[in-house]
Formats: structure tokens, sequence, C-alpha cells
């Protein structure tokens, strides 16, 4: 019988195996590891995590040379300056988006007005 399969079980094993190895894991081993799955959900996420591999490797070896420690710190830093930015970013485009409503409702009732005078004119 097949069971559907998490991805976070397909990556921590595919971490495993690839830890324990060296080698890139198989569709096969993932199986094996956890214990069954759909074969098709397996080699999905497999691929996926393949490619978040493949961005590890490229963040290793472009990172700075530094301590592990220390590069971990300023990643941190960094994501929560990022997300610090979108916030800030966020909450400019909802006043600026604010304001139009605004303008936009003003300019129609200021239409509106204006009709009602010409009609009695």
């Amino acid at each position: 019988m097949t069971k559907r399969t998490k991805k976070s079980q397909v990556k921590t094993a595919a971490w495993r195996i690839f830890e324990e190895t060296g080698q890139l894991p198989s569709r096969q081993s993932i199986m094996e590891e956890i214990g069954g799955g759909s074969a098709r959900d397996v080699a999905a996420e497999l691929a996926e995590w393949k490619e978040e591999l493949a961005d590890w490797v490229h963040h290793q070896r472009h990172r700075p040379d530094m301590p592990d420690t220390l590069y971990q710190a300023m990643i941190t830093i960094w994501d929560k300056a990022l997300e610090d930015a979108n916030q800030v970013a966020q909450s400019a485009l909802d006043k600026a988006r604010a304001e139009v409503a605004e303008r936009e409702q003003a300019a129609k009732a200021s239409a509106a007005s204006h009709g009602e005078r010409s009609e009695g004119w």
C-alpha cells in the first residue's frame, strides 16, 4: 500500500543519506530510509531538495571567509533587516493606497456635487 509522503520526511532522509554517504540520494534510497511512500511524490520532493542543495552549495562557495557562527549571525541580521524593510515598504504601500482611495472618493463626491448644481441652473 502506497502512502503519501511528507516533504519533511523526504528532505530529512535526503540530508541524512547525503551526509552519511557523500552521495546524492536516489528515489529508492529515500523510500528505503522512510519506509515506503509514493514514488512519484518522493521523486518530486527529491528534485526540490536537489535544487535546495544546489542553492546551498552555491552560497557555501560564495560566502565570505569567516567563522561559521559569525556568518550565521550576519545571515540572521540580514534576514531580519529584509523582513523589517518589507514591513516598512508594505506599510508605505498601504498608506499610499489608502490616500489614493480617499482622493478618488473625494473626486467622486466633488463630481457628484457639481453635477447636482448644474442640473439646477
